[in-house]
């Protein structure tokens, strides 16, 4: 179930679209397309590295207090609302002991986030926002 929201998500939402807007634009979508961030959960800060896979980014960083975004899905830019949507997401998984799987690796499966999730975590954002 999604926490209630806090100035420290709204931010590290935003730090977080920030981040990600700012490689999209100074180095370009396309050359971004397999790259990934390890995201801290805690703030939505990211080390400063692009990694060329999960495993590497898995490497320099602790799992239980990171994420790994992939820019596949979101070449396009990120919002800061869906940024902090998704670092909700991975913080009920770490909660509930859920670790981020490679979407790479052979035959893992992973907690993802459906479209009836991120309706749910969406309108409970935007509920406690308001």
């Amino acid at each position: 179930m999604p926490r209630q929201p806090t100035d420290d998500l709204t931010n590290a939402g935003k730090r977080l679209a920030g981040i990600a807007n700012g490689y999209i634009a100074y180095i370009g979508p396309w050359e971004l397309r397999s790259l990934w961030l390890a995201v801290r959960l805690e703030d939505g800060s990211t080390d400063g590295n692009l990694y060329p896979s999960m495993k590497e980014a898995v490497k320099h960083s602790d799992p239980q207090r990171c994420f790994y975004f992939a820019f596949r899905g979101n070449i396009g830019g990120l919002d800061p609302r869906e940024a902090a949507i998704v670092i909700d997401f991975h913080r009920s998984a770490r909660l509930a002991g859920i670790p981020q799987s490679d979407p790479d690796a052979a035959k893992q499966r992973e907690p993802f986030l459906s479209t009836y999730g991120h309706d749910v975590f969406s309108r409970n954002l935007r509920s406690r926002l308001s």
